[in-house]
């Protein structure tokens, strides 16, 4: 409301000054006139001021958001504990710290497919931040059909999948996931697992992953 007080007041003081002066209008088309001008000129000061405020505050919302995300880049890369993430077959245990599944026999379809529940598990006491993972499976193996909620990003090969989770936090397994996977026909087990980054991960030299034996008919 402040930011308003100058125009009004300059406003005002033109109407008084003009008030004074008056009677030096000779005409009521001068009069009226100088009488308009002054007050266009204080409506147009408030409108700039109000679009300035609006613009001040835009910019302000935007210098926010880059704060945010320096804050996140700052933490991913400052020294101290980072989250790490594992996979693990489902259901498994979830004490303190979690038992993870990692070896799972299971049987195979008719359709040839390997129905396989799994979960994503934050082991640590980090926030895992915007995590991006790519589930795979082993080379040969096939995609019965597309994962719910994965997507088939260019670039990725063609036994990997994506999947965006904005956080997962400390200590807690992201909902149960499941994948139908078409083995070699020779095989008698399979790997599956995941590879991810987040903002607050540490950096995995070797993909989490699990073991699956096939059970045949």
């Amino acid at each position: 409301m402040l930011d308003y007080v100058l125009p009004i007041a300059a406003c005002l003081y033109a109407l008084l000054q003009l008030a004074k002066d008056w009677e030096k209008h000779q005409t009521t088309v001068r009069r009226v006139a100088a009488f308009v001008l002054v007050l266009l000129l204080g409506i147009g000061s408030a409108i700039n001021t109000h679009l300035s405020k609006q613009k001040a505050e835009m910019l302000q919302e935007k210098l926010t958001s880059v704060e945010e995300e320096l804050q996140k880049t700052q933490k991913a890369l400052g020294p101290g504990p980072k989250a790490e993430l594992n996979f693990s077959f489902s259901p498994f245990q979830k004490t303190s710290p979690p038992e993870l599944v990692t070896e799972k026999t299971l049987p195979l379809n008719a359709d040839g497919s390997v129905h396989i529940e799994f979960s994503i598990v934050n082991t640590t006491d980090v926030d895992a931040v915007d995590t991006e993972i790519n589930l795979q499976v082993c080379n040969g193996c096939k995609y019965a059909k597309e994962p719910d909620g994965f997507s088939k990003l260019p670039g990725l090969m063609n036994n990997q999948r994506y999947l965006f989770i904005p956080d997962l936090l400390a200590r807690l397994a992201y909902k149960t996931l499941s994948v139908e996977v078409v083995p070699p026909p020779s095989e008698q087990s399979f790997l599956v697992g995941i590879e991810y980054r987040c903002h607050t991960c540490i950096i995995a030299k070797e993909p989490s992953a699990g073991t699956v034996h096939i059970s045949r008919p």
